[in-house]
């Protein structure tokens, strides 16, 4: 099979433009893709904490971190003491960052209809359904492969392994 037939080569190129394009598109208001991801979560979940975030937005928590902190030095979010947890940060969008977010939620939208030019609505719900049945497998096998790796945590550890892995 030739790579470029590959379902995940096609997945990545593509989504590679997508994210240039956007990086673009954004450049002009001064903010990533990514940061506008969270942005745009913290937007719609008002009061969240950094932790609910970096799962509603399937990222590593200390990444979240770094990108809340861009967006807080920017004036665009606020953290604020949770009042029922004291450890913890809930986190707000500021004004500037609610303006912000209305503009590049248009021309996100812009970048949405240039992606889907020339495809019936027919041809995007399947598209959709195609996608979500490839993410629906990828997340099946995330499972597998996480329970494997507890499974061999449980597994003590061989002598043979143990030798070899002294010796690295």
């Amino acid at each position: 099979m030739n790579k470029k037939d590959s379902l995940g080569y096609s997945i990545c190129t593509t989504a590679r433009k997508i994210h240039h394009c956007l990086t673009a598109r954004f450049e002009k208001y001064e903010i990533t893709p990514e940061q506008w991801v969270v942005l745009r979560t913290v937007f719609e979940n008002e009061g969240v904490s950094q932790k609910q975030l970096a799962q509603l937005v399937d990222k590593d928590a200390n990444n979240v971190k770094v990108l809340v902190d861009k967006l807080v030095k920017k004036a665009l979010l606020v953290r604020q003491t949770n009042p029922g947890d004291k450890r913890a940060f809930s986190l707000f969008v500021m004004p500037a960052g609610r303006v912000l977010n209305y503009k590049i939620q248009m021309e996100n939208e812009h970048m949405l209809d240039f992606l889907a030019e020339g495809l019936s609505g027919r041809e995007l719900n399947r598209f959709f359904q195609t996608l979500e049945r490839v993410e629906a497998n990828l997340a099946a096998e995330a499972d597998k492969l996480e329970q494997a790796a507890k499974e061999a945590e449980k597994q003590p550890v061989r002598e043979g392994a143990k030798a070899a892995a002294a010796k690295n």
